[in-house]
């Protein structure tokens, strides 16, 4: 178990934080005011410090209400914050409910957490709430990585939480005010400045089958919008730099299609499933029956040389 902190506006000091054993803290991006979210040089106190970063994402409070397009658009932003400030690849980020849940909101919950999918991929979804709103997600699978809010816990503690937020409003460690938490499993998607998440051990081992197969379909990309051209032979270029940027966007590509097509198929056995309960209409079954299209064409044309 770990001890952490979450804050907005009151910012304390990173090494107060690490004497006093708080070892990470979430911290806001993307949506909401300027004045909570995480910057370049907080970011960068915190590592120096010894304290991991968790991003939180949350616009108002009824934020989540608001369905797809604003799922997409938050997760939009907050990647695109969360990695300006040094967020490596992989790490997930929590999208705040931050209102007491209720069951007639959640089928729009839900949309919303789909279209931040879209964009993080299923895996990097995580879901800051109440403890009703973390159960449907998990029966649901639309969240991948969960925190629980003291203020809608409900008396209940869920066990299997990543985050568990237990106290709200302390004035330590310099702040003015900021939630203590604790982090329960090994890996609660924190991590510092600096980092990577992109090349492991396995990575390195099929780098070269990686390099063969991108440079075979090298033509595809190149002046399609797509990845540069290989460096031709002789070219003043590392080699590391052209392998490590490489074998990462064969990785990528591989995996983002393998996990969206994964996701849709998921939905479209939820959506079978629940059609004697939930109405859902023709336009909704053609989007998804279009969309599984689109993945099959994109995973073959991959395949093909």
């Amino acid at each position: 178990m770990s001890e952490g902190v979450d804050y907005s506006t009151n910012h304390p000091d990173p090494r107060l934080l690490y004497e006093a054993g708080r070892t990470f803290a979430g911290r806001y991006v993307g949506l909401g005011s300027s004045g909570k979210h995480l910057t370049v040089d907080e970011a960068s106190s915190l590592t120096k410090a010894g304290v991991a970063v968790i991003a939180l994402c949350e616009g108002t409070t009824s934020w989540m209400l608001n369905g797809y397009e604003a799922g997409r658009y938050a997760a939009t932003k907050a990647l695109a914050h969360a990695q300006s400030c040094g967020m490596p690849e992989g790490r997930p980020i929590y999208f705040s409910h931050d209102i007491a849940p209720r069951s007639i909101d959640w089928p729009a919950i839900k949309r919303t957490l789909a279209g931040a999918a879209m964009v993080l991929g299923p895996s990097r979804v995580g879901l800051y709430g109440g403890t009703s709103v973390l159960q449907w997600a998990r029966r649901d699978g639309v969240a991948a990585w969960f925190w629980q809010a003291l203020g809608w816990r409900d008396g209940v503690w869920l066990d299997w939480v990543h985050v568990q937020q237990y106290q709200n409003n302390v004035a330590r460690f310099g702040s003015g005010s900021l939630d203590l938490d604790r982090g329960l499993k090994d890996d609660i998607g924190a991590w510092m400045t600096g980092e990577s998440g992109m090349m492991t051990d396995v990575n390195d081992l099929y780098a070269d089958q990686r390099i063969e197969a991108m440079a075979y379909r090298q033509p595809k990309f190149s002046g399609q919008g797509g990845f540069a051209a290989l460096p031709t032979a002789g070219a003043e270029v590392p080699f590391t730099t052209w392998t490590v940027a490489l074998s990462n966007a064969v990785a990528k590509i591989n995996a983002d299609v393998t996990a969206l097509n994964e996701a849709i198929s998921a939905l479209a056995g939820k959506m079978d499933a629940l059609t004697e309960t939930i109405p859902f209409n023709a336009e909704d079954r053609a989007a998804l029956d279009w969309l599984r299209a689109a993945v099959e064409a994109l995973k073959h044309w991959l395949a093909t040389p």
